[in-house]
């Protein structure tokens, strides 16, 4: 639309849709903040800095992965690389992020209460 044709008019239409990356329409939010960032390398700064104050809001974990990877993708300086994995860590607690099946835990902890219950031995005569 028109953010993306006109650069001046981008930077304060993100930083007003950022704040609905919360809503039921926070995907589309964040891929058309993916396309601003991306075409307009002097605005990704700002961008970004908004990026991380909005993080906090979103509730849906696709919205979350792309937040996650447009910072790891267009973060640039020390600083802000910093700046990013402190929000990071502070929405996503501390690394490593390991996502495991249910049915893996079920089976783990099922394991882990069989070794726990009493040994059945048995002898032959």
């Amino acid at each position: 639309g028109c953010a993306v044709r006109f650069p001046k008019v981008a930077e304060s239409v993100v930083h007003v849709l950022a704040d609905f990356l919360a809503t039921d329409s926070g995907m589309q939010v964040i891929i058309f903040v993916r396309a601003i960032v991306e075409q307009y390398s002097d605005l990704r700064a700002p961008l970004l800095n908004k990026l991380m104050e909005s993080m906090d809001t979103v509730s849906s974990n696709q919205v979350l992965c792309v937040c996650l990877w447009i910072l790891g993708e267009y973060t640039e300086s020390a600083d802000s690389i910093t700046e990013a994995f402190d929000t990071i860590v502070q929405q996503a607690g501390e690394p490593p992020y390991i996502t495991q099946s249910k049915e893996k835990e079920a089976a783990e902890k099922a394991a882990s209460e069989a070794d726990a219950g009493p040994k059945l031995l048995t002898k032959n005569v």
